[in-house]
């Protein structure tokens, strides 16, 4: 996934970073989405109960834009609104502009949430 940690680079994550408090917006997380043993790194974009929806690659949050400063290339794509459960999360890489990483995550369950991102170096490509 890029540039939210770029290819090669080296991290160190927190597996019990959300025993005692919930993922944040902005957070860097790992997930489980294939079997207990595989995990992805997306950002957390909204949190349980906002209503979430893209405008022209652009993403909205209970009817106001929400600024993306990390985003670098975007792809202009529309979404209908979705409000999120009391136990999701919606997660996305930064990269919008490849389908592989913008679009695999999406709505998550908090349980799927393995941990978080607390460190990592590396140069981003491109």
């Amino acid at each position: 996934m890029e540039p939210t940690v770029p290819n090669g680079a080296f991290g160190i994550g927190w597996m019990g970073a959300y025993w005692w408090r919930e993922p944040q917006v902005g957070d860097i997380v790992m997930i489980r989405l294939a079997g207990d043993h595989v995990l992805f790194l997306k950002r957390v974009l909204a949190q349980p109960g906002e209503l979430v929806e893209f405008r022209h690659g652009e993403l909205w949050v209970n009817g106001q834009p929400r600024p993306e400063p990390y985003v670098r290339w975007k792809w202009d794509w529309n979404s209908a609104p979705l409000r999120l459960g009391p136990d999701e999360y919606l997660v996305m890489g930064d990269r919008r502009d490849m389908p592989r990483s913008s679009h695999t995550g999406g709505v998550v369950r908090r349980d799927r949430i393995a941990g978080k991102l607390l460190w990592w170096f590396g140069t981003a490509h491109g």
